[in-house]
């Protein structure tokens, strides 16, 4: 909660000591230690925590554990600039996720791939992430998910260079960012 406010002092306090819990409170640890960290604009230390916890997870058997570390390396990746990497991490991610019960996750991380996509130029890869991170969100109550498709899609349009596609969508996804103070 800390974090989404931007309090990154208060986050840092409220992080456990990983040594003082079971192996998922250890992974959390290690998973909210790569948030600040990443946050922070420490990248290779966050990279550092995510393997950490990714490691750990993986070897308790925690899948949705897995999955988060994975789906967070992605998106440290990618700020990174090491984008190949990072649509590796994601697209793992979201193996373990896709056609669970965890389709709020499998479309925040199809949306980040698609992004990633984005950036290395493959624009047929961004738009399969954008239609499978459309038909997962069917159903699902996910004002935040919608808004980032939308932000997704007029991401791909522009880079496209189809200015009105872009416009149309990113001022919808900017509004719905607005509207639910999700800035």
């Amino acid at each position: 909660d800390h974090l989404r406010r931007g309090d990154l002092v208060a986050a840092r306090a409220a992080v456990p000591d990983a040594a003082a819990w079971d192996r998922r409170g250890q992974v959390r640890s290690l998973l909210a230690e790569g948030s600040i960290a990443r946050a922070e604009g420490r990248l290779d230390a966050a990279v550092t925590a995510l393997e950490r916890a990714l490691g750990l997870a993986r070897e308790g058997g925690l899948v949705r554990e897995s999955a988060t570390a994975l789906a967070q390396l992605g998106v440290v990746h990618g700020l990174s600039g090491r984008y190949p990497v990072a649509l590796d991490r994601l697209q793992e991610a979201i193996g373990l996720v896709a056609g669970t019960s965890f389709r709020v996750s499998e479309v925040a991380w199809r949306v980040e791939a698609g992004r990633v996509a984005v950036r290395l130029d493959d624009l047929a890869q961004a738009r399969a992430q954008l239609a499978a991170a459309r038909s997962a969100a069917g159903g699902v109550e996910d004002e935040l998910g919608l808004a980032r498709l939308r932000e997704l899609e007029g991401t791909i349009a522009a880079h496209d260079g189809q200015v009105d596609a872009a416009a149309t969508a990113l001022d919808a996804a900017v509004a719905a960012f607005q509207q639910r103070q999700f800035w």
